[in-house]
Order: structure tokens, then sequence, then C-alpha cells
């Protein structure tokens, strides 16, 4: 197994016997797994624990401010509806598909409390995604805002649903009933008894294939995920203490209140775990905005004197170049990570003269894993800007080849292989896929599909996907999906699509294609927008005569990469 060659003293500190993040050896699923032995035995104990915040301010979202009493009492008027009103069984998935709002996250922990398994939708997609997401997960329900209730009933889709519509938009039909009605629920009497192998989430998560898998993620996976980011945010704190010569307590008292600034969609895993229920448990506040702004960003980070910064890059960049623009005090900012993709040193360079105050940080995960398997921040962060983070001690990681042998942790610029994990994080499987869960899960290593090596120090470093993806702005495209969709359009006889860097976007998404008959790009736009979410509009159309093959019969996609990059510099 291939993992730091000691642990932090003081992560060991902190996960020694009788400490807060007390460690164990347990079995699971077949197999002896490390876990905090002090996970609560469901979400619920979490979100239970979080109310004793009372009164303290927990989600900004223009002129709503909700106190954590608020937000519970909100969420306990759900639960109670979906049981009573709505019959929801448990065990039973129930789709979220709504734009980040304080409506999102109470629908959420309704959801989990009611026993319920929330099934997290893209609400960025095209409605036969979204159509697709509720049917492969098995939904019975649908909780959304007006726009997408909208568009997956024009596209068919006959649900039962609660809507959000506070402008009262939407076409009120049989089968929806207003959000508001919920919340006017009386409480449950009694909570559903839930345990740690009780499935809570579906995540979605796109294979080459193109069509999206759902990760179904058991109660176990999601706390895991939570303390592994509590564990890490503890260990800045202790660093703290030792560069000041002075103990944790006396840093506790002088650091600000928590609050971060949501960035992520919150049906992304960094939305959810790292950000939304990570800040619950820690009673720190939650700043949202309707859509992305980096100006108005920054005027929320000056307001709500935001501690904590966490991004792909393209938003940082958006900050940084209107931060000239902008005179606003952004000295409360004390972290600022990076996610989705590698950050540019330029970019880093960027950050750290911008924002003197805060820590850099960046990490590695992906949904099947609930988050992060590595992560780095500060100076653990700055000895090696370029990598991953370092494997977190919580997570078994290991560096195959294409032998299937596992290739020794070495030297910076050690032989790369295909990223392997094991831990209390991988997800249960994709949901009623076990052909494709097999082969992402063998004898309980999580598959990632990303090529990489661990240098002697435990820095993991990404070098290459085995899978044919791209992130742009921290959203994955599948090069399969956009050929097969695009690919439709008669006038095209073959297309490629692949990925070429850029500064803001980390990736950017180039399609290559012959023609059956000559064809105008604009024309090429208009289809690819009626047809791709806008995420997804390649960003140039390139048109050949011909293509370059290799012996197998398949499109020689790094020469295509190659001849636009070079014109690129003409």
């Amino acid at each position: 197994m291939s993992k730091t060659k000691e642990i932090d003293p003081i992560l060991a500190e902190l996960m020694s016997p009788g400490a807060p993040f007390e460690v164990v050896e347990k079995p699971h699923a077949g197999q002896s797994l490390r876990m905090f032995s002090k996970s609560p035995q469901s979400l619920c104990t979490i979100f239970d624990n979080a109310r004793a915040h009372g009164d303290k301010e927990f989600i900004i979202h223009n002129d709503t401010r909700l106190s954590f009493s608020e937000f519970f009492s909100k969420a306990d008027a759900l639960s109670a509806w979906l049981v009573t009103q709505n019959s929801l069984e448990k065990g039973k998935s129930v789709a979220i598909n709504m734009k980040n709002c304080p409506e999102w996250m109470i629908a959420y922990v309704g959801i989990v409390q009611a026993g319920g398994v929330a099934v997290l939708v893209n609400s960025r997609n095209d409605a036969e995604s979204m159509v697709a997401a509720l049917t492969d997960s098995d939904c019975v329900f649908v909780i959304a805002d007006e726009r997408r209730l909208t568009k997956l009933r024009d596209a068919g889709c006959d649900i039962p649903a609660l809507v959000t519509d506070p402008d009262n938009q939407f076409a009120s039909d049989d089968n929806s009933t207003p959000f508001a009605t919920a919340l006017a629920h009386p409480p449950l009497s009694a909570p559903r008894e839930l345990t740690q192998t009780d499935n809570a989430s579906m995540l979605f998560t796109s294979g080459t294939t193109g069509r999206a898998k759902a990760a179904v993620l058991n109660h176990l996976n999601v706390i895991s995920s939570v303390m592994n980011t509590e564990m890490a945010m503890e260990t800045i704190i202790h660093r703290l203490a030792n560069q000041y010569e002075t103990a944790v307590e006396v840093i506790k008292e002088h650091m600000p209140p928590p609050c971060g600034l949501l960035i992520y969609p919150l049906f992304h895993v960094s939305g959810l775990t790292s950000v939304f229920l990570t800040t619950m448990t820690i009673g720190g506040k939650i700043v949202m905005m309707d859509r992305w702004d980096a100006k108005q960003a920054l005027a929320l980070v000056e307001k709500e004197k935001i501690t904590t910064l966490s991004g792909v890059p393209a938003t940082h960049w958006d900050m940084l170049n209107a931060v000239k623009e902008t005179d606003y005090d952004l000295s409360s900012l004390n972290s600022v990570s990076n996610g989705g993709q590698a950050a540019t040193q330029n970019l880093l360079k960027n950050i750290s003269e911008t924002y003197p105050n805060a820590q850099l940080g960046a990490g590695y995960g992906m949904t099947e894993t609930t988050g992060a398997v590595s992560q780095a921040n500060g100076e653990a962060f700055m000895r090696a800007p370029q990598s991953a983070g370092l494997v977190l001690p919580m997570v078994d990681m290991k560096i195959i080849g294409d032998d299937g042998t596992e290739i020794p942790q070495g030297e910076s610029g050690g032989e790369a292989g295909e990223i392997c994990i094991r831990g209390a994080t991988v997800m249960q499987g994709y949901y009623n896929r076990p052909e494709d869960t097999a082969k992402a899960i063998k004898d309980g290593w999580m598959h990632t599909g990303d090529i990489g090596y661990l240098d002697e120090e435990g820095y993991l470093y990404i070098v290459d996907r085995k899978t044919d993806m791209i992130i742009s702005g921290g959203e994955n495209i599948y090069c399969a999906e956009i050929e097969q969709t695009l690919g439709q359009y008669e006038v095209i006889k073959e297309i490629a699509a692949f990925g070429v860097h850029d500064d803001r976007l980390g990736e950017k998404l180039i399609v290559a294609l012959t023609l059956n008959t000559p064809i105008h790009t604009e024309q090429l736009y208009a289809y690819a927008r009626e047809k791709l979410a806008d995420y997804k509009v390649p960003h140039a159309f390139i048109i050949e005569d011909e293509f370059n093959y290799t012996a197998t019969g398949k499109i020689e996609k790094h020469k295509l990469r190659k001849a636009f990059l070079d014109s690129e510099k003409k």
C-alpha cells in the first residue's frame, strides 16, 4: 500500500486513542477499513449536534438570513410532510433539482432525515439529461425550482413534485405542491432510525459512454468525508499554534467566526460535503449568490467577513481580474483553495499577492470517493504547489501499472500509473449498474481512471487521465458524449472532441470534424447550443479535410491537439 512514510505528528496526535479523531480498524463490507471511532450512527446525529448552534446565523442569501434554529425548523417540517403527506418509505429516492439556494439545503436535510436518499441532479443540464437522472435513480419524488420543474414537465416527466416558485411563474398542475406548504407541517413525533450502512445520497458522474451514472453514497461515506475535512481544519489550527508558540485554545479564541462563500454547485460533492455539511458541523456561516458574479463575490467577502474561499481556476481568475477594478477589504480571507483542476504557477502567484493573509491549498478527489483523497494547505502546499496534495491519512492509495502490479512510491518524477483508492469514503457502487461497479471497484479498491504518481514524501501528482474527459470551469465534460450528440448532425461525417489548456477554465473543449456537406461554423454552434448544456458547448470548431488514424483505426487526437495549439501561436 503506497502512502506517506509516516503520519504528520499533529495528525498522529489528533488520531490517537481518546483524541477527537481517534482512528480504529473496523470490518466493513468484507474488508477491514480505518474509521473514526467517534463517527456518528447517521447524518441525523450531525444534524442534531448542529442544532446546538441555535440563533447563530447559518445561511445568507440575498435578503434571507437563516439561523440554525430557523433552518432546522424548516427541514423538520419538510421531513414530516414527506413521510405523512407523501408516504415516503425509507430508502426511496427523492431528487433535488434546483440552483444553489437555502431551499436546496433544507431539501437535503429534510429528505435524509425522512430516511430517503437525496438524488442530486445537475441543475445546469438539459431537460433530457435531467429526466434520465430521475429515471435511472428510480426517483419517486422531486423537489425543484420553477425553472427546472417546467423543463421536466415539458420533457414529459410527470413525477410528483414540490416546487419553489417565489414569483408564481410555474403553471400549477395536479402533481405539484408549493414548497411553502410542506414547511407549514408539524414535525414528526419521533425521527426515523438510520444507520451508517443506509444510503444517504446519489451524485452523478459520467462515464466515457456519456450517460450519467449515479454514485451511491451511504451515511458512513458522507460522515467520513465531513470528518476528514474537519480534521484537516483542526490540523491547520494546531500548526498555527505551533508557529506562534501558543495554545490551540488561544488560536481558536482569536480566530474570526468561520464563514465560507459557496461557489461550487451543491450537486457537486465539494459543495455538498466540504462547504455545506462541514460548515454546518463547525457552526459556521455560508454565503450564497444567485449566480456567479466576481464583483458581487468580492463585495460579499468584505460585507460578511468571509474567511474561506474555495473554487475552480475560472472563478479565481474572475475575482483576481475584478479586484483590479474595485477596492474591497479582503483581509478577512484566511484560506483560499483550488479544486477541479490544477492551478498554474501564474494563478498561485496572483492569489498569494491578492490575499496576503490567506493560506493556499489544493486537493484531489472525485464523486466516487465522496470528495478529497489528497490535500495540502499552507506551508505543506507551498512545498509542492504542482502536486494534488498529500494523501489523507484515512485513505489507502496505490498506483498500479498497466500489468496490474503496484508501482512503488518513489522520488518526484517516478513512474506513473493508475490511481486506486480504498477507504471509508469509497462509494457503494453505481446505482443499478453492476457491470460498471465491478469495473470501477475491484477487491475494495476504487480504480479512478486517473494517472499519477506518489513522490517520496507522499505528495500525489496527476499527470493524465485514462478516461477521455476534460474539466472545464470545474465541470466534467466527456468527449464521448460530445461526439455522440453532435455526431447526430447529418452534415458531420466524423468528429473528434478534445481539450486544451486554458488559464481561466483549466481546459477548454475543442471539436474537430470532417463534413459531408459544407456548412458555416455558426450553424454548428447553433446546433450545439440546442443539443448541449451551456458548459458543454465547444469553444472552437475545426473543420478538417480528413483525419489521421492509428493502426487500430482510431483518430489521432494528439495530432489534432498539436495542430490547434500551433495555429493559436500564429
